[in-house]
């Protein structure tokens, strides 16, 4: 996978309201919301306190529970995020698609093992 090459993601604005990612907070509403209803093909996040849910679509989702009990994801592929309000009725806001899988970083690349070669002694 070359990923040196722009990547496209296509964001589908839902509210008539339009759209400005300069101002909007997506990203701290969207690390402080709490991972609920978790499956292998999807997760929701809820920030009740900024009224946010995040929809993710995608495959092969594990997770894991921390002491304090908050869930986390921990692998998988995220195929579609939606973003809704968290009303009753759930207002879309954005859907974000067009994500691929990154490529493994080279740090966590297996080692490859040179073979060990000897030198034969002189007997002499």
């Amino acid at each position: 996978m070359d990923e040196t090459s722009a990547v496209t993601v296509a964001i589908n604005v839902q509210t008539p309201n339009g759209f400005d990612m300069t101002t909007n907070n997506f990203d701290s509403l969207l690390g402080n919301a709490l991972v609920q209803g978790n499956t292998a093909t999807g997760f929701t996040k809820i920030n009740a306190a900024n009224n946010a849910k995040f929809v993710a679509d995608g495959a092969d989702f594990t997770y894991a529970t921390d002491k304090q009990g908050v869930i986390h994801v921990t692998g998988g592929t995220v195929s579609t995020l939606h973003w809704l309000t968290n009303d009753n009725t759930p207002a879309p806001i954005a859907d974000f698609s067009g994500f691929r899988p990154a490529a493994r970083p080279p740090s966590l690349q297996p080692l490859r093992r040179r073979p060990r070669v000897t030198r034969a002694r002189s007997m002499l």
